[in-house]
């Protein structure tokens, strides 16, 4: 029997600097090897995009959706 695939999914706005430096090497550095990684954009700023463009891992895709409109 196969191990199980663990997704991560981690949402963000404007952090690409913590994402290269913080977020996306702690789920890498992890022992368990069966693991995706889901960047989600909410309306991404074009620096959020451009590093998630460095990113080569096959295991971790971004997808930058509209911003949202949230109430108050």
């Amino acid at each position: 029997m196969s191990e199980p695939l663990v997704s991560v999914i981690i949402p963000t706005y404007n952090r690409a600097r913590l994402l290269l430096e913080r977020s996306i090497p702690s789920v890498v550095a992890q022992t368990y090897p069966h693991w995706e990684l889901l960047v989600i954009g909410d309306g991404a700023t074009q620096e959020v995009v451009e590093a998630m463009e460095t990113v080569t891992d096959p295991r971790i895709s971004f997808v930058n959706r509209p911003r949202q409109n949230y109430p108050s």
